[in-house]
């Protein structure tokens, strides 16, 4: 374990006799507990959801039982999408905005709703996260709320075109009127907040190691600006009936869903699932590789399958949510003080209860908790370490992870141990490819630290192998065939990296021998849906058969003993400038039930690790591997797969760096 600063230190008394001492190990973060700034707290009932059917699922029917209020923090809201659906076509079930206005309308017991959402007119425009008003606003050339009044949304293209589309888009901007309506402030308020520009400066200058770019081809569209001036709030919490009756009915989530309808699908993953919503925008590449076979087939094709991960909370951590959301809610101009204080944490879940650390990224309070967590959690991995996470971009926490294993190891040196009896760390790490070209670079520098550059490429739909890794070995190869050529030293100057090129370039990649020595082990996979039919879009192209299922997790398991998820990715962004909250347990047993899920989700139930131990988790390993090969052929081929692990491969690159 490397020293790191949140360790918190103790004395420890060593047997004489026997030369041995016993401790337990911070998974959590004790200091800060210690401090009373991030405490951790005993006896919460804690449920994992996995994917969007199950949590939505969740989250509606403890909204249908709320009593007196709901507190929402959202990076973006969708009144238009049903938690929870049947068939195909708009509306499947009862719309995220109908149940919250039923509950502020109702007769008896009427429910007061917050919303508080991170927005900024620009990050409205590319990110549409708020259908109903930030396209409205596109289609108005407005942006104040009580110009919404007038706003006319995609409705407006008149009543001859009355389709599913469009009648969903108009009830997304009547929704708006009514919740932004001063009128209804009795029933609900919504708070809205940009970035704090000063923080995002200051909390990025606390970084040693990974200064963002600031050269890009239009001045306020590089790595550094977009850090420093496009900070958003990506938190997402739910709240209910936090102080009614005391607390005695307290229930919030802690989560990485979105409340938008792209994030809404199901742990089977299908290929085009018709409760997913069309992908009119045509971001897939299935859209584009069925376009081009025919275009009636891509108005058939549904959004990409998504992955993420929500926590239902019962006791006392939720005071800590509750904490944040008042903080934010006073911020963004709202009154605080009508949030009534509650006394949690009185139940007894008789031997259920769960340790649980509520854990930040703040700027404004220079809050930096969830990377400490990252940290320290990973300095204690021993047998394994399961990342699910949308952006694998922080080369940082890379070098960390193997800096741990060297000094653990070292220590076992000189107490006179053998440096292999600490054995093998083996890291399973799954991710999607980044969605832009300008994301591949940082990308490429973790793996690259992890040993694994050589899967940023692949062939393309027009057959050429082409990547982040081919380009990046271009360069170093021109650079080193200059210094070999003297006639080349003759006739031009030397040749430099480029800024991408030169931070790869300074990442000295450890081979698979050279981790193994560490006693590390890491694969890189990627989740894939494949085409068994039941679409009806029968693709001819067989890569057209396959779609990669789009991680937008941020979760992590270690060794049966800890567990963290929320909405932090691991990336600069999210450790440093964007509002980010996770919930951490070191409940041994939720961990290894979690564990068990998700392997045998994706994987296949005979490849969910077993029991845990060593022996089976290195057994789990290499047949992870071997699976991952398998349907890496029988991709090629064209035929089914077995669960959903493939190995990660991305065609896209860029000299850009974007955050």
């Amino acid at each position: 374990m490397a020293n790191y600063k949140t360790h918190r230190a103790d004395e420890v008394y060593i047997d004489e006799k026997s030369c041995r001492a016993t401790g337990s190990i911070q998974w959590l973060l004790e200091k800060p507990h210690k401090e009373g700034t991030h405490p951790i707290t005993a006896n919460n009932l804690i449920t994992f959801h996995i994917c969007g059917e199950e949590g939505f699922g969740a989250i509606a029917a403890d909204l249908k039982d709320a009593r007196q209020s709901v507190d929402l923090v959202c990076w973006g809201f969708d009144p238009g999408m049903e938690l929870a659906r049947k068939g195909g076509e708009w509306k499947r079930g009862q719309t995220y905005g109908e149940l919250l206005h039923d509950l502020a309308t109702r007769k008896d017991n009427p429910v007061k709703v917050r919303l508080l959402i991170w927005y900024s007119y620009v990050g409205g425009l590319v990110q549409k996260h708020m259908p109903g008003y930030t396209d409205a606003i596109v289609y108005n050339s407005t942006s104040t709320e009580d110009q919404m009044r007038d706003a006319g949304g995609l409705g407006r293209l008149g009543a001859a075109n009355r389709t599913p589309l469009v009648e969903r888009a108009d009830y997304c901007v009547m929704w708006w009127r009514w919740a932004l309506d001063k009128k209804n402030a009795h029933l609900i308020e919504v708070r809205m907040r940009d970035g704090d520009k000063d923080a995002n400066r200051r909390a990025l200058k606390t970084d040693p190691y990974t200064r963002p770019s600031s050269s890009g081809v239009f001045p306020y569209v590089n790595e550094k600006a977009l850090l420093e001036d496009s900070g958003t709030h990506h938190q997402k919490t739910v709240m209910i009936d936090y102080a009614y009756q005391d607390g005695a009915k307290a229930v919030g989530y802690v989560m990485g869903l979105n409340s938008l309808t792209d994030y809404w699908d199901s742990a089977s993953h299908r290929f085009n699932d018709e409760r997913r919503e069309y992908d009119e925008t045509g971001k897939s590449e299935t859209f584009e590789r069925l376009k081009k076979e025919d275009p009636r087939k891509a108005t058939r094709v549904r959004r990409d399958p998504y992955r993420d991960y929500a926590c239902r909370i019962e006791g006392g951590a939720l005071q800590r949510v509750n904490d944040n959301f008042a903080d934010g809610w006073l911020r963004a101009g709202g009154d605080a003080s009508k949030l009534k204080p509650a006394r949690l944490g009185a139940k007894n879940y008789f031997g259920q209860g769960s340790r649980v650390q509520i854990v930040r990224t703040q700027p404004t309070d220079q809050d930096q908790t969830i990377r400490d967590t990252y940290w320290q959690a990973s300095s204690f991995a021993r047998n394994y370490l399961y990342i699910e996470n949308q952006y694998f971009q922080y080369e940082e926490w890379a070098r960390w992870l193997k800096t741990c294993r060297q000094d653990f190891r070292q220590w076992f040196q000189n107490a006179g141990q053998p440096s292999d009896k600490p054995g093998i760390l083996h890291a399973f790490i799954v991710i999607p490819k980044p969605e832009k070209a300008q994301m591949q670079p940082r990308t490429f520098d973790t793996v690259k630290s992890l040993g694994r550059s050589d899967q940023m490429h692949d062939i393309d739909d027009d057959g050429q192998d082409r990547g982040q890794y081919v380009e990046m070995k271009k360069e170093d190869e021109y650079i080193e065939g200059w210094k070999k050529s003297k006639l080349a030293q003759v006739m031009t100057p030397e040749p430099q990296h480029s800024e991408v090129g030169a931070s790869a370039a300074a990442i000295q990649e450890p081979s698979a021998s050279d981790l193994e020595s560490m006693g590390l082990k890491v694969l890189i996979a990627m989740l894939v849906s494949y085409d068994d039919g039941a679409s009806g879009l029968r693709p001819k192209d067989i890569k057209a058969r396959y779609r990669q299922v789009y991680i937008h997790s941020k979760l992590m398991v270690i060794d049966d003993a800890f567990v963290t998820l929320g909405s932090a990715n691991i990336n600069q962004r999210s450790m440093l400038t964007d509002s980010e909250i996770n919930m951490a347990t070191d409940d041994h047993g939720k961990a290894k039930d979690l564990r068990q899920r998700v392997w045998g989700q994706i994987a296949g139930g005979a490849l969910n690790g077993a029991d845990g131990s060593s022996r089976l988790i290195a057994r789990a390993f290499e047949d992870w591997q071997q699976l991952m090969q398998r349907n890496d052929g029988r991709k090629k081929q064209g035929q089914p797969l077995e669960g959903f692990l493939c190995t990660f491969r991305d065609s896209k690159f860029s000299y850009e760096r974007w955050a």
